[in-house]
């Protein structure tokens, strides 16, 4: 209903102002208002019903044929089409004015006797059409702007959430717990490994502050710290967790949302029962054409950065998918491409890297 009123009050202004332009052209005078009261309201009432009919035609288009994806078209359509609409209505509604209000012998004579002003009419119609087209594709491009831009900051928003929730997930009181612990024993029995293991250890908080808000980082940086954490895993369970990562050089610059992998990880140990009878085994390699395995001789685009660990059956908790939905989201934003997880006597997960 707002906008309607704009548009009145913009075709009220308008067609004053055109029919001030016409009268001076005339009779190199402005129009007094109360002397010429009549002729002034019928152009109010001529170029108010340009502009409803405008107005709701506008309304259709945007709904038929989109700015967006008919740019040209819509621009056509517009122009020429409401050009023909208005000359339309002018004619239209100045015939009926010849032929009620004014004296004349014929609708004709009229015509002929303002022939000149006719044809300035229909110029400053034109202009005014074109000019109307222009204004229409610039609001329609600020109004998609704006969306755009509000979008945007709530995607950054829901990013910065992401990423808080999976920094919040590695810096786990549990986590902090056991790492202590197995320092705690280490220092009694190997200082040299201790050592090394607080190193590790050190390397992966740094890492988990580091990236607290960066989008994307490499493959290479989040495969490093990958390492150090499966250091960390296997002082902590020795025999009983086996990690192999095998990659080939020419990804390590591709992106990922950091600490996905460490996430997966985690999550393998986290819902897995491991002892040295059932031990697990994690591996990190790159996967093509029905997990192909691909050793240092891996030819062709690199299209997923697979994570795999046997399952081993135990008790599914209710945050099982909390750590997955935080990586799916995250991918959301910078790719099309979907994550795959298949279940069965694995469980495997295949993340898509970003070139």
């Amino acid at each position: 209903m707002q906008k309607i009123w704009y548009n009145q009050i913009i075709s009220v202004f308008l067609g004053f102002f055109v029919f001030a332009y016409l009268n001076f052209c005339e009779t190199s005078e402005f129009p007094l208002v109360f002397v010429q009261f009549e002729e002034i309201l019928y152009s109010l009432i001529i170029s108010n019903s340009i502009g409803i009919t405008f107005f709701h035609f506008v309304n259709v288009l945007n709904k038929k044929v989109f700015w967006k994806t008919n740019l040209a078209i819509r621009f056509f359509i517009e122009f020429v089409f409401f050009n023909l609409i208005a000359i339309l209505i002018i004619a239209i509604l100045l015939f009926a004015y010849a032929k009620f209000f004014v004296s004349h012998s014929s609708v004709s004579v009229f015509y002929e006797d303002h022939s000149d002003t006719f044809i300035k009419l229909n110029i400053i119609t034109f202009v005014l059409v074109f000019i109307f087209t222009i204004v229409d594709f610039m609001n329609y491009s600020y109004s998609k702007y704006a969306s755009i831009q509000v979008e945007n900051v709530k995607l950054a928003s829901e990013q910065l959430k992401l990423q808080f929730d999976a920094l919040k997930s590695q810096l786990n009181p549990h986590y902090l717990f056991n790492s202590l612990n197995t320092i705690s024993s280490l220092i009694y029995r190997d200082i040299e490994l201790a050592e090394k293991f607080v190193r590790r250890f050190s390397q992966t908080y740094q890492y988990i502050l580091s990236v607290n808000e960066r989008k994307l980082v490499s493959l290479s940086e989040e495969l490093e710290v990958s390492k150090a954490y499966a250091f960390l895993l296997k002082v902590r369970y020795e025999n009983s967790l086996e990690m192999n990562i095998n990659l080939p050089e020419n990804i390590m610059n591709s992106k990922i949302p950091p600490l996905s992998l460490q996430m997966l990880i985690e999550n393998s140990v986290k819902h897995n029962v491991i002892s040295e009878e059932m031990p697990l085994k994690i591996e990190i390699y790159l996967d093509k054409n029905d997990y192909l395995v691909v050793i240092n001789n891996f030819i062709g685009k690199p299209n997923y950065v697979e994570v795999e660990n046997n399952l081993m059956k135990k008790p599914e908790k209710n945050n099982f998918k909390i750590g997955l939905e935080n990586i799916k989201k995250r991918y959301n934003y910078f790719t099309n491409r979907k994550i795959f997880v298949q279940k069965d006597e694995n469980f495997t997960v295949r993340l898509p890297i970003i070139i």
